[in-house]
This record gives structure tokens, sequence and C-alpha cells, in this order.
């Protein structure tokens, strides 16, 4: 754990417990690995909260932070208890590492969700998660660069 998770954790263990929202004052400059530090050393119970009570975007940038089965653990945990939160975390991830948290769900959590996205992200990871593990596809992604040709 980095010593900024370390010093800060109590702080974010009370502020989870009694005032969720006193928690955004406390997280607001951390950078995202840092926020996944925090998530992975709190109970599992305050780090659903957690990705409850940070903004969408921020969630999505921390489970991107964490390791990949870190991520299935805390996503899985709080997808069985807050289906719509954790379906909106993942429509704002990358569609890379949104169709590998994907790709490691139980069939019936995945098509929960699958459901809960639009049609075009749905599409995307489905198509993302046909792909063999060893094979160039496994390694696209549905996001793209657009450059203007040179005048």
């Amino acid at each position: 754990m980095e010593s900024t998770t370390r010093l800060i954790l109590p702080e974010v263990i009370q502020s989870l417990e009694q005032n969720p929202q006193a928690l955004l004052s406390l997280t607001d400059e951390l950078h995202p690995a840092d926020l996944a530090d925090l998530a992975i050393a709190l109970p599992s119970e305050l780090a659903q909260k957690l990705l409850m009570v940070l903004p969408i975007e921020l969630s999505a940038r921390l489970l991107e932070s964490c390791e990949e089965e870190q991520r299935g653990t805390l996503f899985t945990q709080l997808a069985s208890k807050e289906l719509e939160t954790a379906a909106a975390i993942t429509d704002d991830m990358a569609p890379d590492d949104r169709a590998d948290l994907y790709a490691n769900l139980d069939d019936e959590l995945r098509q929960k969700l699958l459901a809960r996205l639009n049609e075009e992200e749905s599409r995307d990871i489905r198509q993302l998660l046909s792909y063999a593990d060893d094979t160039a596809g496994a390694l696209l992604t549905a996001g793209f660069v657009g450059l203007a040709a040179e005048a």
C-alpha cells in the first residue's frame, strides 16, 4: 500500500461510515491508482460504498487502475448489490477494459449488465468477447482515433 493511501485510509473509513459525501473532498486530488489502492485496502462493503459515492467517471478510472483480479472482485461485489450503478460505471470505462471485465463475469451477471447498456455499447462488448484470448482480435478496442489528412 502506498504511503498516501496508508495516511488517509483511517479518514476514508470514517467518512464512508459516517458521512460518505465528505469523502469527495478527501479524495478529490487523488490519482485513480491511489483510489484503487484505497479500494483494495478497504473491507469489501466499504469498497462498494466508495464506488457508489465517487462520481461514475472516477469509479470507472478506479476500476481501470486495478489489477484484473481485484477489478473483477470489486466489480462483482458491487454489481450483485447495485446493478444499475455497476452498469453505469462500465459504460464509462474504456471499451477494452470493459470487455476484459465482462469476460471474467459469470454468464448470468454479464447478460444482466449487457441488457442495461445501450445497443451500441452492448454490441461492441459482445464483438470483443467473441475473439479467443490468444488472438489479435482479443487485443482490439472498439475505440478509435481519427486524424485529419495534412493539407
